[in-house]
């Protein structure tokens, strides 16, 4: 017996309605009430079930789950994995760091497109790890090492400093 993506009620009649995907054929989900074709890769998604598949990856039925933090399925073309460019993590999943480009956040640093942010206030890369944005005070080697984005006379500084007399490594009297 042929149940248009129902299962059968019995030996001779099928389903009319569902209220799980139990109620329906392998091929199919429950949609309210009623058992509708599972989407194809790179269709919308709501969760998984909805897929052929059996993956919803950002909102698009894909090839597979698109597990790692810097991959994701929404692209060109929709409903295949692809990894995240190396050196940027738009969804924010790696931390202090960014995509590798092989699907992968960095787990450490040698320069700084591995970490997020490098010089827009953030992280800079010290000594292999990607650490936070040093506060006004703290020594530095670099504007991009100070959360004011201003490394004068050695260290962390809240402006420039560019008039006479001024200097940011002195205590106030």
């Amino acid at each position: 017996v042929t149940c248009n993506g129902y299962q059968c009620a019995s030996s001779t009649s099928c389903r009319t309605n569902s209220t799980s995907d139990n109620h329906c054929m392998s091929t199919h989900y429950c949609s309210g009430s009623a058992c509708v074709p599972k989407q194809t890769n790179g269709q919308t998604c709501t969760a998984s079930n909805q897929c052929s598949s059996g993956f919803c990856t950002d909102g698009v039925c894909c090839e597979s789950a698109c597990t790692g933090g810097c991959e994701f399925c929404n692209g060109s073309p929709a409903g295949t994995c692809q990894n995240r460019a190396q050196g940027t993590d738009p969804e924010g999943t790696c931390g202090a760091y960014n995509c590798n480009g092989a699907g992968l956040c960095y787990s450490s640093c040698t320069g700084q497109t591995s970490c997020t942010t490098y010089c827009k206030s953030g992280n800079f890369c010290s000594s292999g790890a990607c650490v936070s944005d040093r506060a006004n005070g703290a020594a530095c080697g670099s504007n991009c090492e100070c959360a004011s984005n201003f490394c004068i006379d050695g260290v962390c500084c809240n402006n420039a400093c560019n008039g006479p007399c001024l200097a940011c490594n002195l205590s106030t009297p």
